[in-house]
């Protein structure tokens, strides 16, 4: 029989070689979601010519910005994050991609002058929080690339900003900037009176270009939804019908989801 300081000694060598066999566990696992991450980073930069960064510093993620603010997002987020980069990717033609996006920055969390982003861009380039402790979704961040490059394709080229401001009510004016709404409740209403202005959400009032950042994340995470949508609201249809030819002037080959005939009638006029 072992004699009680011969127990505990047991259980003390016990305990060290379980931990030290869950750090190698985990040093394994980080070394094999690394190698992973460094494979599917150069695909897509061969593939489309987009820089994937994701090993955080302020230096070189925000060098011309001291108001940037991130932090380093956890390596399985990031291995799990980059197919969603893929899929986004794929529904632009490759010459658009080369054309206007020259990379994409991966981060746990992403803070403007103290308040919280999903994404923005800075020139032709993307920042996407994949959250902190959680993951956000997948939908979530898709929404986030297309939404963030969506302002890209929006400064670049000629988008319809006339006929856009004519679909809302006359007497419509955005609130200010995406800025403004960021931290209030009601940036994610979705009412019927917001709907009957032509308005997803309550984000969408912020500012033209971001009213045109939601229609884009609907179009391609809830087609589905936003379709019966326009079938429903007048001034919904407008406005995702003006997606629709924005994205196809730029390259007919880009894969956005189309409104049908029977969405095209509307049964729902806005007042």
């Amino acid at each position: 029989m072992l004699k009680p300081q011969n127990y505990i000694k047991f259980f003390i060598l016990l305990i060290v070689i379980l931990l030290s066999s869950w750090l190698i566990y985990i040093k394994i696992k980080l070394s094999a979601y690394n190698l992973e991450v460094k494979r599917q980073s150069i695909e897509i930069k061969n593939l489309y010519g987009v820089d994937i960064h994701y090993r955080y510093t302020p230096e070189s993620f925000f060098p011309h910005d001291r108001l940037g603010r991130g932090s380093q997002a956890w390596l399985k987020h990031i291995r799990t994050t980059l197919p969603l980069v893929e899929n986004f990717l794929s529904k632009y033609p490759r010459e658009v991609i080369r054309k206007n996006l020259s990379a994409l920055f991966l981060l746990g969390t992403l803070e403007f002058n103290g308040k919280s982003y999903g994404g923005t861009y800075i020139d032709s380039a993307i920042y996407i929080s994949t959250g902190a402790w959680f993951r956000y979704s997948d939908s979530s961040l898709l929404g986030s690339m297309h939404a963030e490059f969506s302002s890209i394709l929006f400064h670049k080229y000629e988008f319809p900003k006339q006929e856009w401001e004519t679909v809302n009510k006359p007497s419509w004016r955005y609130l200010g900037s995406g800025f403004d709404m960021l931290g209030r409740r009601e940036i994610y209403d979705q009412t019927d009176e917001l709907r009957q202005n032509g308005f997803l959400q309550g984000y969408s009032q912020a500012s033209l270009e971001e009213d045109f950042n939601v229609f884009v994340e609907w179009t391609f995470t809830k087609p589905d939804r936003l379709r019966k949508l326009g079938s429903q609201y007048e001034r919904i249809r407008k406005k995702y019908q003006l997606v629709i030819e924005f994205y196809k002037s730029i390259d007919p080959k880009i894969d956005i989801p189309r409104i049908t005939p029977d969405t095209e009638r509307g049964e729902k006029a806005s007042p």
